[in-house]
């Protein structure tokens, strides 16, 4: 595969589901020496199709049925690759998504903690009493400013655990196309 996109990935689990229902996976090569698995492998991967069927049925199928068990074994590795490079991708946006957002509102958070440290010192305030707290607040900071900031507070709200994970879930459509099939 060429990209770990899920169309790459949904090919290699055909290739792997064909390999699969043909048996290869129960074949029990075991007592053929890996080296000499290994070599018959690459001659069949080298050889054509016509070059293949010249060959001796002694040396055709050894080599076929060597090429097969470790075609399973490279696309099971390659698969298991492909996934994990597609998640990392996905994190990494999403990482990058969260600073890009953070970079955005990072004034606006700013305004936001000042209203939060003049709200505050207002109620701390021994001298305020619970009669005038309302009017003091908003002599300080006007009404339609207070009910803007929290309006806007509402669209800087992060998960209280603050990580990237939220912004994963915008890769859900991409990553359904292949991961029920995938687990399976």
């Amino acid at each position: 595969a060429v990209s770990n996109s899920p169309m790459a990935i949904l090919n290699n689990l055909k290739k792997l589901k064909v390999l699969k229902q043909c048996g290869v996976a129960n074949w029990d090569l075991r007592k053929l020496c890996p080296n000499r698995r290994k070599s018959l492998a690459q001659r069949a991967r080298r050889s054509t199709n016509q070059a293949l069927m010249r060959t001796s049925e002694s040396l055709r199928y050894p080599a076929l049925i060597a090429f097969l068990h470790r075609s399973l074994e490279e696309i099971s590795d390659e698969l298991i690759d492909l996934f994990d490079r597609y998640l990392s991708v996905k994190f990494t946006r999403s990482k990058n998504k969260l600073d890009e957002l953070r970079k955005s509102s990072a004034k606006a958070t700013n305004e936001k903690v000042w209203l939060f440290q003049e709200i505050a010192s207002i109620l701390l305030d021994p001298t305020v009493t619970n009669e005038n707290l309302r009017r003091i607040v908003y002599e300080r900071i006007p009404e339609e400013k207070l009910r803007h900031a929290v309006a806007e507070c509402n669209r800087l709200i992060r998960p209280r655990d603050d990580n990237f994970l939220d912004f994963f879930t915008g890769s859900y459509s991409d990553a359904r196309k292949f991961i029920p099939e995938f687990l399976t």
